[in-house]
């Protein structure tokens, strides 16, 4: 029944005229369409068969279609999860390699590094962040000399 209504415009140019007739249950509408297509001359039933497999090819290579792309999707799915996978392996494998040897900007383990400094009982300077003016930035420290870097722990409290 989808071939009839979506080539109903390509049926109608070669004078093939099939109506499914509303209202009516499912087996009852296709003998409708049966008894009509009995009765087409045989080159318009030729016609229609030739339409009906060039319709039944089209919507192949869309499922075909459809099929691969959703295969694709699954593929990249199951990559990204790989992806994750690999990078939790990875952070556990840095977190089992929290060297006591190296210093403690070069650990993974966040809370481990903050154990260890608590332990070690001295102020930690990040070595990407400088406390100083310098890690707010050239344009934020000439702009407003009031602001300043200072660590929490050296503010002076009124």
């Amino acid at each position: 029944m989808n071939f009839l209504t979506e080539r109903r415009p390509y049926l109608l140019a070669v004078d093939i005229v099939v109506t499914i007739p509303p209202n009516l249950p499912d087996n009852v509408q296709y003998v409708k369409v049966v008894q009509q297509l009995q009765n087409l001359a045989p080159e318009q039933f030729q016609v229609f068969n030739d339409l009906r497999e060039q319709f039944i090819q089209e919507m192949r290579v869309l499922d075909d279609q459809h099929r691969e792309a959703a295969e694709a999707e699954e593929q990249k799915a199951a990559d990204r999860l790989r992806q994750v996978a690999d990078r939790q392996k990875k952070k556990q494998e840095g977190l089992s390699r929290n060297d006591e040897s190296k210093p403690v900007d070069q650990w993974a383990d966040c809370l481990a590094k903050w154990e260890r400094i608590k332990r070690e009982g001295k102020k930690f300077t990040d070595t990407d962040f400088a406390a100083d003016a310098s890690s707010l930035g050239n344009n934020v420290a000439s702009r407003d000399n009031s602001l300043k870097w200072i660590r929490a722990s050296e503010q002076v409290q009124d």
